[in-house]
């Protein structure tokens, strides 16, 4: 009898143990169930923050851009495509249709003052800027002149273009114009102010790239605009303008031609007596750290040409320890690391020497921090837009370490 009853309490026993293993692994997956509902909500939610970040993100990026827009245009919206052909002027005002004045008439676009528009060849994406002169050109043409014409074409080019895009803008009034020659021809002009102040007094517009036709005498010389400020395009009406020059292509290529000079030879007993200094001068060099520009400007980028949207760019004015300044676009998604390579390459600097500021608020900037990746994880680059450079236009100082 007490064997019978020791055989059911084990199997009572038995039955209870199998039944608390159940209760456990139901409790375990239980759990488990929870875990990974706990996990989805997380991911969930983390899902909706970055969606909601990144509407907001894709909100002010079009903020800024309408901002930009409604500066460049002041509200007129004007743009179309029409078929150019060349008229017969001296300036760089152009003979639109009628229908031209009647879109701008609906805005009170002559309300805001001259009439200027930014000109784009649809076939190269070259970019100039224009006045009007008249309202009678043909349904869909554009009459152009001269210096507009060979301002949109590349420097061998037919005589036609197809189409170009001409679009209402506002321009800043340029102060400084820098203007390169193309032939030496050029230097034969005596009264160079009085020249150019005579020619370009009948133009409405300027931009980095045109192409100037300037006479003198009777003959014509063709200038390259090089730099301005304080944009790459301004207005030239009722503004007093520094005009410099540099030297002509011609001269520049005839330069780069020539042979390098060869190297001095120094007699034996002058390297005699100087071989205290020249030993040295080789210590002090094996200290210093060479330019190396061919590296550096194939590291770095091509500016962004002037067809680019405003609100892709960030134009930077450095000002050097010279007084000088140094002036370029960059596209705000680009590595921070292309504005020290472009110090340098101007410079011939060290590049790891350089540090520039902004003046309000007050900003520094070094190469070591912008050779820095952003995030911890290594993997997102700093460029202009996430290193608090968001901004059309900024002013810097250029400071170069010793």
């Amino acid at each position: 009898m007490f064997s019978e009853l020791d055989s059911r309490a084990k199997k009572l026993e038995k039955e209870q143990q199998k039944r608390l293993e159940v209760q456990k692994k139901q409790q375990a997956e239980k759990q488990k169930l929870d875990e990974e509902y706990k996990r989805q909500q997380l991911e969930l939610e983390e899902r909706a923050r970055q969606k909601k970040e990144l509407e907001e993100q894709l909100e002010e990026e079009q903020r800024l851009k309408n901002e930009a827009e409604n500066t460049l245009t002041g509200g007129v919206k004007f743009l179309c495509s029409l078929i150019p052909y060349e008229i017969d002027s001296e300036d760089d005002k152009v003979i639109l249709p009628e229908d031209s004045l009647n879109e701008l008439n609906a805005q009170n676009a002559i309300g805001n003052g001259v009439l200027l528009f930014r000109i784009t060849n649809d076939l190269n994406g070259k970019v100039s800027h224009c006045g009007c002169r008249e309202f009678t050109a043909p349904p869909h043409h554009i009459g152009l002149p001269r210096k507009v014409i060979d301002s949109l074409q590349d420097e061998v080019a037919s005589t036609s273009l197809n189409t170009v895009t001409i679009k209402y803008v506002r321009l800043s009034k340029c102060t400084y114009v820098k203007l390169r020659p193309r032939l030496n021809q050029f230097s034969k002009v005596t009264e160079v102010k009085r020249c150019l102040e005579e020619n370009l007094v009948h133009h409405a517009t300027c931009t980095v790239g045109d192409v100037l036709t300037v006479w003198y005498r009777g003959v014509a010389h063709a200038l390259v605009v090089v730099e301005m400020r304080p944009e790459y395009a301004g207005t030239l009406i009722e503004t007093d303008v520094e005009v410099d020059l540099e030297q002509s292509e011609e001269f520049l290529q005839h330069v780069q031609s020539l042979p390098p000079l060869p190297l001095p030879r120094i007699p034996y007993s002058a390297r005699v007596l100087n071989e205290s200094k020249l030993d040295a001068s080789i210590e002090d060099s094996s200290h210093s750290h060479a330019v190396d520009l061919k590296a550096l400007k194939s590291q770095l980028d091509d500016e962004p040409p002037a067809s680019t949207p405003s609100s892709d760019i960030i134009q930077l004015k450095i000002r050097t320890p010279s007084g000088s300044s140094l002036v370029r676009r960059f596209l705000r998604s680009a590595p921070l690391l292309q504005l020290f390579l472009f110090i340098a390459v101007e410079l011939k600097v060290d590049v790891e020497k350089i540090q520039v500021s902004t003046r309000m608020p007050k900003r520094s900037f070094d190469y070591a921090a912008a050779s820095r990746l952003q995030n911890e994880d290594k993997t997102e680059v700093r460029t202009f837009l996430n290193s608090d450079l968001n901004v059309p236009s900024e002013a810097m100082i250029l400071t170069i370490t010793a």
